[in-house]
This record gives C-alpha cells, structure tokens and sequence, in this order.
C-alpha cells in the first residue's frame, strides 16, 4: 500500500492547481508493517547490497598564516605555492578548502560583504509582495535569494529579534510559491526547513488562508514520521551566544532535543568579533555534538580570497602549530599545511611547514623571494608535498628535544661588557662599605670629649656605590641597544617547530 496526500491550492485567479506530497519510505513501511499479515503486498525483490566503496582520501588541507591583516599584493608570493600544492592533490585554494570541510568550516558570521540586514528584509518584502499578487515566478525568484542571504550571514540577523518575523514570512512565501507552480519536492522541503527553524510557531489560517495551513498540516505530519534527533553545542567561551537557525538557544553551551533530521544552522557571537556559523546534520535516534575551540576558529578567517589564521603579534603567531594538530584531528586529517611569509635578513621570504596531527613537523622550508620567484616558490610546494629537494630551499631543521632552542646564536653583547663589569663591581664593593659605616657608627657618650661618628662617611660612600652600580647597568643596557639586531630564531621542541624573529623591529 502506498499512502499520498493530495494537496489542492487555489490561485488568485481561481484555477486550481493539485499538486502530490510525497509520503516518506519509512511512513509506507511502517503502514505495511501495520497491516494485517494476507493483506501484505508483494514486495518487489530487493537487490543485493553492494559491499560498502572504500571512503576517499581526504586530501591535506593548505593554510595561509599572517600577522595582522592580509596584503592584497600577497596572492602574488603565495600563489605559486598554493597552486603547485593544489596540482599535486592537496586542498590548497579556498574552494577545495571549502568542498572537503563543508559545513565544518568556521565561516564568518556574515559571508556577503556589504550586506545590510534592511536590504534582506527589504527583499523578503518585495517577495512577499509579489506572492500575494499571485506572480509566483517572481516571488520565487525573490524569496528564493532573500532565503540563501538569510543562511549566508546570521551576524546581520539574529540579535534584532523582529527580523525573526520577516524570516519566517520568505520561507512561508518561498514555499507556497513553489507549491502554486508545481514543483513540489522543493515546496515540501522549503516548508520542512521552516518546521525545523521554527517549531513552536505555526501557519495561521487566518493570516495566510486555509490551503497554507493544509499544506503546513500535511508536511508537519510527514516529518512525524522522520524520528527524532539531539544536538550538543559546547561553543568554548562563556560569553557566546549560540543561535540555532536564527534563535538563540543558550550562553556558552547548548543542548537540543527532540530536532526533525536535517542539517542546522549554528551561529555563535562572541561580542567584539564577527561570529563563526556551523552547519551540522542532525540525525534521527542519535546525538549529534559541535565542539567548538573558540580562540582557534576566532583566528581562522575563510573567505573566497584566502583561508588562513591572522595573528595578532608574532607571540600569538607561536601557536601556529598547536592550532594546526587541533584542527588536523578535528577534521579527520593525518596533515596539514601552512604556508606563511617572514623576512631574513631583511629580506621577505616564504616559509612552509608540513604538520603532523600528533604535532610533529614532518618538513619545513623556506625560500627567499625576489626576482624570478615562481620557480623557487614551486620547488618549495614539491618540497612540502613529497620531499623533493632543492638548493634554493633554507630547510627548517634541527634537533627535537624538550624546550626551545634558537638556531640563530647568542646576541653579540649577551655577556656584560668588562667596563660595565668593573662599575657594578665597584658599586657593589662601596654599597656594602657604606653599610658598614653606617651599623658601625657608635652614638653619642657623654662621658667622652671626643668621638668618631662614621655614619655620615658611610652615607657618602653608599650612595657612591648605588652610583656606580647605575652607570654599569645603564652602560651595559645602553651597548646592546647599539647592537642588537633582528635575526631569525627557530624554536623546536618535542611537538613544535616555530621560526620568528627576536631582537629589534
């Protein structure tokens, strides 16, 4: 037995148009189930399960790293390295960043820059509007955009509570317009997407007539045969808001129940900063969790242009490696790539590093641009990829041991110089002697004439030393002032590899 709903709408102008709402597969099993054992229909034969295809490799996933915002004249010097990385099966440039992590990526809260939240509601109206006057196609049309810039950029949305209402209204519009031209898996979708964004508010039979309700009652049913799932957010900071689909749901962590299959929209705020949005896929009879490391996804930027981190200093930068091992085991990797820039002896170059998921860097190089740049860029990406070497390559290497060691040696004026030795010495020698003076200094005694009071010498003699002991500590400091200079650093240690600078900027 099949079982259908039959939906019939009527247009402004009084045609009728009947349009079939496809019962779900579990909804006719469970009806064949249900009926008694002679009436059970023959069942076709089912075909033999194909053994379950092997998963694919999920390709390495390629990272830019900056410290501070990303120059435009950038994609210049990097792209080389992206694009041979790219030809060699890595996920180097930001649509096969995005095509392998789907919604696990932590995009922006708002993706269409120069978005305002008046214009969406302003084309939720006009598309609205067109609805009621029966031109379907053109509310489709506009519904049907207002709806993807709605998914696209919840930080425009969701703090202003009445935008809420104006949501609600592209879905209901969206779908009654693809319910009226007949395209009914789209209009029934459409209006589960809305059952699953708002499932404490219903289509009123008063605002948008009775077919609408029929038609939200019809679909409502079916999802009741979907099951249920759960949702568990932990957004790793206290102080985040959690949207779900456009409605706030918690502070820090939120957890869901009773969810119609299906994928969710998570957006989470984080005052000061411009959110992260999440998909996530909700499954019937299973829990379904989003942990979310905030101070690593706040740092991550994904756009059409470039994905990467942005580092507030070279100090924050430091934890490029630990960011990377977290991020490789939360999207499933062995590995990950970053590619960055830094400079060597005043001049730039690009630098390149292959992290394991366990932390470990497997190869890092970095070549010096300038002139000719793209062959050397290139043997950098073929170094990352399989090592291949190459003479134009600085290899970042060195012997893993616990703590950090600097590849570039001590500065020259590490050690105190011999003048700036011999003033503190002294200083010392006349502090310690004054003090003396001063302790040894007897008072006064009537009984004798004459008496030597050495307190006074002892003052004069301190205060000397201190002297002293400030013109060698400002000579020496003031010397290495003169000297120092910046120089490339390499810190390695058991589960990390960092080149930065010290010295002078």
């Amino acid at each position: 037995m099949t079982l259908r709903s039959t939906l019939c709408l009527t247009t402004a102008r009084g045609r009728t148009a009947c349009i079939a709402v496809a019962i779900a597969i579990g909804c006719a099993l469970s009806a064949r189930a249900a009926a008694a054992p002679d009436a059970a229909p023959a069942v076709p034969p089912v075909a033999p399960t194909p053994a379950p295809a092997t998963p694919a490799k999920p390709p390495i996933l390629v990272l830019e790293a900056h410290v501070g915002a990303r120059p435009l004249e950038l994609a210049a010097t990097v792209g080389p390295v992206l694009d041979e990385l790219e030809q060699r099966g890595f996920a180097a440039h930001p649509g096969s960043i995005t095509r392998a992590l789907g919604g696990r990526a932590p995009r922006p809260g708002v993706l269409d820059g120069g978005k305002t939240a008046a214009e969406i509601t302003q084309l939720v109206e006009s598309g609205f509007d067109a609805f009621t006057r029966g031109k379907y196609r053109d509310a489709e049309t506009s519904l049907g955009l207002a709806v993807h810039q709605i998914k696209r950029n919840p930080g425009l949305l969701v703090l202003d509570a009445s935008n809420a209402r104006s949501t609600f209204h592209a879905y209901v519009g969206l779908a009654l317009s693809q319910a009226k031209l007949g395209n009914a898996p789209e209009s029934v979708e459409t209006m589960t997407e809305l059952l699953r964004s708002f499932s404490t508010q219903t289509i009123s039979r008063a605002e948008y007539g009775p077919q609408a309700e029929q038609f939200y009652r019809a679909v409502q049913k079916q999802t009741q045969l979907m099951g249920r799932g759960r949702l568990t957010i932990a957004a790793g900071n206290d102080h985040a808001m959690i949207f779900v689909d456009g409605e706030l749901r918690g502070m820090g962590k939120a957890a869901l129940a009773d969810l119609i299959p299906g994928t969710y929209r998570v957006f989470i705020d984080v005052p000061g900063t411009s959110g992260r949005q999440y998909e996530v896929d909700v499954r019937a009879s299973a829990d379904t969790r989003l942990d979310v490391d905030w101070e690593i996804d706040a740092s991550l930027l994904m756009s059409s242009q470039w994905v990467g981190f942005v580092f507030a200093s070279e100090v924050e930068r430091s934890k490029e490696a630990s960011y990377a091992r977290a991020l490789a085991r939360r999207w499933g990797g062995e590995s990950l790539v970053i590619v960055g820039t830094t400079r060597l002896q005043d001049r730039s170059a690009v630098i390149a590093t292959l992290y394991r998921a366990s932390g470990e860097v497997a190869r890092s190089a970095l070549v010096v641009t300038g002139g000719g740049d793209d062959a050397r860029l290139r043997s950098l990406a073929r170094f990352i990829a399989d090592g291949t070497p190459s003479d134009e390559l600085a290899r970042v290497t060195g012997v893993q041991r616990q703590g950090a060691a600097e590849a570039a040696g001590p500065a020259p004026h590490d050690r105190m110089p011999l003048a700036a030795r011999l003033c503190l010495g002294a200083g010392l020698v006349g502090v310690a002697a004054g003090t003396a003076l001063v302790v040894a200094s007897p008072g006064p005694d009537p009984r004798q004439r004459y008496y030597y009071r050495t307190a006074p010498a002892g003052i004069v003699v301190g205060l000397t030393g201190a002297a002293s002991i400030g013109v060698g500590v400002g000579l020496w400091w003031w010397l290495r002032r003169q000297d120092e200079r910046s120089v490339p650093t390499v810190s390695l240690g058991a589960s990390h590899a960092v080149l930065g600078w010290s010295g002078r900027f």
